[in-house]
C-alpha cells in the first residue's frame, strides 16, 4: 500500500528525543540562475530508507526531493521544485546525500533540512531510526549583487558621502566668512581708533614771541 506525504511527514514528526539534530547549520549563497548545492552526509552504515529534503515555510504540501526504495519520487515534491533537483552522486558513496538545486530563484532563498530514515542492527536488534542530517540557509541573490550590498544601500552610501562633501563644503565657506568678517572689524576698530586719538589730542599753540625791536630814538 503506498503512503501519501502526510504520512511520510507525519513519520518524521517525533518527539525532540527520538530525533538525532545536526550539531550547526551551514550557509550557502548563489546568484539567480545558477546551481546550489545542498550538502548532506549521512551515515556510513546502515541501510538507508527514506531521504527526505524539505524547505521551512512552505504553504503547501510538497517535499523539496523526496527518495524512497533506492529511488526518487516526483509525486511527492513541491511544484515549484519538480525538475530542478538532483542527488549530487545517485549512488550516495560514503554516505553522501547531497543535491543539487538547479536554475535558482531568488524565491529558493530559506532554510532547508536533510531529512533521512535508516535501518541498523539485524533480526530482533533491526530498527529504524529518522534524524536530521544537515540544516542549510540558502540565499540566492541578483546578479552582481553581493550579500549585505544591495543596490539600493549602495546608493545610499553614496548620497552620505555626497552629503559628507557638502558638509565640508559649507564648513569651509563658513570659515572663510567669519575670517573675513574678523578682518573688517578689526580694520574698522583700527581706524576708529586713529580718529579718537586724532580727534582727542589737545592743540598746542606756540608761546614763543619773537623780541620786539627797540625803536631807535
Amino acid at each position: 500500500m503506498s503512503t501519501g506525504p502526510h504520512a511520510i511527514l507525519t513519520f518524521f514528526m517525533l518527539p525532540m528525543d527520538c530525533v538525532l539534530l545536526p550539531s550547526g547549520q551551514d550557509e550557502v549563497q548563489v546568484e539567480a540562475g545558477a546551481d546550489a548545492t545542498l550538502d548532506c552526509q549521512g551515515p556510513t552504515e546502515g541501510t538507508i530508507t527514506v531521504i527526505a529534503w524539505n524547505k521551512r515555510g512552505m504553504q503547501t504540501d510538497g517535499y523539496v526531493f523526496f527518495y524512497r526504495e533506492d529511488r526518487p519520487y516526483k509525486a511527492y515534491q513541491h511544484p515549484s521544485f519538480q525538475g530542478r533537483v538532483e542527488l549530487g552522486d545517485p549512488q550516495m558513496k560514503g554516505g553522501n546525500m547531497s543535491i543539487i538545486l538547479h536554475n535558482t530563484t531568488v524565491n529558493d532563498t530559506g532554510t532547508y533540512e536533510c531529512h533521512i530514515s535508516y535501518q541498523s542492527g539485524s533480526g530482533r536488534d533491526k530498527r529504524v531510526t529518522p534524524e536530521i542530517i544537515s540544516e542549510i540557509s540558502l540565499k540566492v541573490v541578483h546578479a552582481g549583487q553581493t550579500g549585505g550590498h544591495t543596490e539600493d544601500g549602495g546608493k545610499e552610501d553614496e548620497g552620505k558621502e555626497d552629503g559628507g562633501r557638502e558638509g565640508v563644503r559649507k564648513e569651509d565657506g563658513s570659515v572663510g566668512l567669519i575670517a573675513g568678517l574678523s578682518l573688517s572689524a578689526l580694520v574698522l576698530v583700527f581706524g576708529g581708533f586713529v580718529i579718537y586719538k586724532k580727534c582727542n589730542t589737545p592743540h598746542i599753540q606756540n608761546s614763543y614771541q619773537p623780541p620786539v625791536e627797540q625803536q631807535q630814538v
